[in-house]
């Protein structure tokens, strides 16, 4: 049965969905969603390490840089919201994390995404080594500035981006990865 949760996750069936999770990107989420994603693996150790390296990272963009904020304390403090999907593909699996970004971060996203789906392997690694020792200094950014690459590297696949536009500020953003069984 085909369920229509919006974009990016048109078409998705019920008995595909091994993982899903919409909301918060809070620590406790992190850890609760990665626990389930792992029980699908245990099977299969190796794709499973790929799925959960995966998830780590574009639950961490969410919960970093997610134009839509929840604010848990008085200080401010906020994770992003956003959802993420593992689904079953039978001879693979997709997994996707969507979140809202402002325009300027559109623009970055996708520009990143383009160089590294560009590069070769061993240059993506040769890029992971130098941003590890010398990592970006960004106003507003919180992560080491490898996350799109770690994803790369640990699907071994491109990784596929696509916005849906809310307005002339916002649009939902989805990054999809595909692991071979």
């Amino acid at each position: 049965m085909a369920i229509n949760f919006g974009f990016p996750f048109t078409g998705v069936t019920s008995d595909s969905i091994m993982v899903y999770y919409k909301g918060s990107f809070g620590e406790e989420v992190l850890t609760s969603v990665g626990t389930s994603l792992r029980k699908h693996f245990e099977e299969a150790p190796k794709l499973g390490r790929s799925a959960f390296a995966s998830f780590v990272e574009m639950a961490q963009n969410i919960s970093l840089y997610s134009a839509e904020r929840n604010i848990f304390s008085a200080d401010q403090k906020s994770n992003g919201v956003g959802s993420f999907l593992a689904e079953d593909l039978d001879d693979r699996i997709r997994v996707t994390a969507t979140n809202l970004v402002n325009e300027e971060q559109q623009a970055e996203v996708l520009r990143k995404v383009k160089k590294v789906n560009e590069m070769e392997l061993k240059d993506l690694k040769l890029w992971r080594r130098e941003i590890l020792k010398n990592p970006p200094e960004k106003e507003g950014h919180q992560g080491g500035g490898i996350g799109l690459l770690e994803i790369a590297l640990k699907s071994g696949s491109p990784i596929e981006a696509e916005i849906s536009y809310v307005n002339n500020e916002f649009a939902f953003l989805s990054l999809s990865v595909y692991l071979n069984k």
